[in-house]
């Protein structure tokens, strides 16, 4: 899965943890224009009109991604048409087949998860090259023994992996076409958009204390049982509870949440 350097903190972030924090971070730039209160107290805390319309462009630019056209031959559309429906099935058969083989669990499932879409075809190719490396031990042939009682034997592993050398080979890589300007602004936008959620969006849970607000400003999940958010109470009421949720966690993505 590629993964992609912060400038912040030298961290990495998944592909998929960069897509979701668009969303986050217009439920956070929402949640302040909705609460005047809220944004007087970020106001306060070091965020300014500037910061606020940063999070605004960021969002629009990465909202007006341009569309790539890929040229690519029926044979390779094929393959890529099942690498993508692939990954999440993978996952699942090496889940339960080595629930009796932890070393290979941890080995082949670590920080990487189903995408869905184009990124699936990495995704299948790792998966691919780490169940091939279970080949070197003992342990890990066990381990492959008992995910080919699950149809992926090594035929099978042989046969995806030639799909994925058809859908990135040679003059047919999916990332033939040549990358746009426009292209490369979104990319930049995207990682300078979760550069900009990562930094106000801890500093926001820190100084909200109210658990509504935090639910607006989408910092905490509302619990069963709780009712409507009511932004319109008064914001000096203590909360009943204090949020425990982490702001930068992707819950959907089992990637550490850096990038």
């Amino acid at each position: 899965m590629p993964k992609f350097k912060r400038r912040v903190a030298g961290k990495e972030v998944s592909r998929q943890t960069l897509l979701l924090t668009p969303a986050k971070a217009f439920q956070l730039l929402m949640g302040m224009n909705n609460l005047p209160t809220v944004q007087d107290q970020m106001f306060e805390n070091g965020l300014d009109e500037a910061e606020v319309l940063r999070g605004w462009e960021l969002l629009r630019t990465v909202g007006m991604r341009p569309r790539v056209e890929r040229v690519v031959d029926t044979k390779v559309r094929a393959a890529v048409a099942e690498l993508v429906t692939t990954d999440e099935k993978l996952f699942l058969f090496i889940d339960s087949a080595f629930t009796s083989h932890p070393e290979a669990h941890e080995t082949v499932l670590k920080d990487i998860a189903p995408v869905g879409g184009e990124e699936s075809i990495m995704v299948v190719d790792t998966l691919l090259r780490r169940l091939d490396e279970l080949e070197k031990t003992e342990a890990g042939r066990a381990a492959l023994e008992a995910l080919a009682k699950k149809k992926i034997d090594a035929k099978e592993r042989k046969r995806l992996a030639a799909l994925v050398e058809v859908a990135t080979g040679e003059g047919k890589k999916l990332g033939n076409t040549k990358r746009s300007d426009a292209e490369a602004a979104y990319e930049e936008a995207l990682l300078d958009l979760r550069d900009w959620y990562t930094e106000w969006a801890p500093i926001a849970r820190f100084v909200v204390k109210r658990r509504d607000y935090l639910i607006i400003l989408g910092l905490a999940e509302r619990r069963s049982g709780e009712g409507d958010v009511d932004p319109t109470e008064d914001p000096t009421e203590d909360p009943t509870e204090d949020p425990t949720e982490d702001p930068t966690e992707e819950p959907t993505d089992p990637n550490k949440p850096v990038r």
